[in-house]
Order: structure tokens, then C-alpha cells, then sequence
């Protein structure tokens, strides 16, 4: 039971990964060095071309927030459907103890992995808000 979890939650946090791949600037040669780099910044989310080169604060702090929240979307699937596959044993446990107390332990675990991710997409946030506020 704990392989299947662990196998749909790295499936989760892979493709969760595909999904938030992008491209920070795009680059083409032209001959001349210098027209290329103008080119490559110009349309970049962490960089501006205007004058100097100034990094944008909002363009990696966005990245960084839109992936934590990401992955703690997906974790938090997982662990829905693990506290519904607990619940679904328990249901179907018909009176054996063991089975009872393996039910109760994932529901338990379950739940405090819920809030663990709740709390750490949480944390995280704040201290990426509040390291660029500086």
C-alpha cells in the first residue's frame, strides 16, 4: 500500500515538474554578440533590457511560489485519497483487529501529512515574501 502511494505521489511531483518547466530567456545568434544578449533579455521574466540590466524581484519569487504551491497541490491529493483509501479499509475491515489498527495508523498519518504539507507551502511563501521584501 505504501509503494502504490509513494508511486502516484512521485508521478505527481514529476509531472508536476513538467508543467511548471519555462523559459527564463530566449537566445538567438545573430554575428554579432552584442545584438544577441540585447535579444535573449528582451522578453525574459527575471531580467529587464531597459538601460541597465536590473534583475525583475517578482519574476523568481513567482517561480519559486507558483512551483511550492504546485507540488503541495499534488501532495495534497495524495494524501486525500490516502485518508479515503484509509477510510475505505476501515470500512471493509469486518472486525479484525489488525486490520483495524493498520486503517486507524494510515488515517492517522494521513492527516498529519495533510497538514505537514498545509504548513510547509505555508512557511515557505511567507519566507520567500519576506527574504524579497527585504
Amino acid at each position: 500500500m505504501k509503494k502504490i502511494l509513494l508511486i502516484i505521489s512521485g508521478f505527481f511531483i514529476f509531472f508536476s515538474f513538467l508543467s511548471s518547466v519555462s523559459v527564463f530567456a530566449s537566445c538567438s545568434y545573430d554575428g554579432d554578440i552584442k545584438s544577441s544578449i540585447d535579444g535573449c533579455f528582451s522578453n525574459s521574466k527575471l531580467v529587464k533590457a531597459e538601460g541597465n540590466l536590473k534583475t525583475d524581484e517578482n519574476g523568481f519569487q513567482e517561480q519559486i511560489i507558483d512551483w511550492t504551491n504546485r507540488v503541495a497541490f499534488y501532495l495534497g491529493i495524495a494524501a486525500v485519497f490516502a485518508i479515503v483509501l484509509s477510510g475505505a479499509q476501515l470500512a471493509l475491515s469486518t472486525g479484525h483487529d489488525e486490520k483495524i489498527r493498520l486503517a486507524k495508523t494510515t488515517f492517522i498519518w494521513s492527516i498529519a501529512g495533510f497538514l505537514l504539507i498545509i504548513f510547509a507551502a505555508t512557511i515557505i511563501t511567507v519566507i520567500v515574501r519576506l527574504f524579497y521584501s527585504i
